[in-house]
């Protein structure tokens, strides 16, 4: 059921905490209330409070429409197991990388192997407590569940909404991870690239230049407006020299070219023919 109400990896592990703890018939239920019948969504730390709309039912008396305040807590780790996580992930290049850049890395949960608990809810009913008050018995009811497909739908937007579910501050986190050597070396790297020189242009399109000739025209220096590199617009094969700048860069097997040989090959041998016949 997960992979249909989550797009992400950690979505449907998040799902899966919550359909194991759930009867089919409530989390199917509570799957229509992920949409519009929550109104005053809100998230401060790790606790998530909605109000949902639930339906009447004359036959047992409601004949209004319902309203249940609805309540989700998160369990967080301490100040100290989060110094441990921290120090674990700023080590990790691609840890670094990949939340930096509002990703979620694979195998994230390694860096929580020594804490108790994960980044992700597993098969623990300790890893959040939720109360909703609708006459349902049974807790998660299902417009808990509603609430939960809700959040794994945001978490495939905002993964790292996470960590502040279990207690870390999205702003501590970035602070740490920019703060870490490989952070600095990263956002270093970030800054060169955007350092990018911009000419304001008076039009999309090429203007002929004053002056030219048909005789200044040249094959090498039509496509990219200025002269290429000598030993990348020639390629020697069989003793020859050919202009294979354009092929090259759609490699030996582009996405067009669904022949078992070599389509570099196969050209070289057209050049050849055509260097015969001319």
């Amino acid at each position: 059921m997960a992979t249909k109400m989550s797009k992400t990896w950690w979505g449907k592990k998040f799902i899966e905490a919550l359909e194991w703890q759930m009867d089919t018939g409530r989390l199917q239920r509570g799957r229509s209330y992920a949409g519009d019948r929550i109104d005053e969504w809100e998230i401060k730390e790790n606790k998530i409070t909605a109000r949902v709309r639930g339906n009447k039912n004359p036959y047992f008396g409601v004949r209004k429409t319902p309203y249940y305040k609805t309540r989700i807590t998160f369990a967080t780790l301490s100040g100290k197991a989060w110094k441990g996580v921290l120090q674990r992930l700023s080590r990790n290049a691609g840890w670094v990388t990949h939340l930096m850049l509002n990703e979620m890395p694979d195998d994230i949960e390694e860096g929580f192997s020594k804490q108790s608990t994960g980044l992700l809810p597993g098969k623990n009913k300790s890893d959040f407590e939720a109360d909703c008050s609708c006459p349902d018995y049974a807790n998660p009811c299902k417009h808990i569940a509603g609430m939960y497909y809700r959040l794994a739908t945001l978490l495939d937007q905002e993964p790292l909404l996470l960590f502040q579910l279990r207690g870390l501050s999205l702003e501590k986190l970035r602070h740490e991870l920019e703060q870490s050597p490989l952070g600095q070396a990263l956002l270093s790297q970030m800054g060169e690239a955007a350092e990018v020189t911009v000419t304001p242009v008076s039009t999309f399109f090429i203007q002929p230049q004053k002056g030219g000739t048909l005789a200044d025209f040249s094959p090498e220096t039509f496509w990219s407006g200025q002269p290429l590199p000598k030993k990348l617009l020639t390629l020697a094969v069989s003793g020859e020299e050919r202009a294979v700048l354009l092929l090259k860069k759609q490699g030996d097997y582009p996405t067009f070219w669904d022949k078992p040989s070599s389509f570099l090959e196969v050209m070289d041998e057209l050049y050849h023919h055509i260097a015969r016949k001319t």
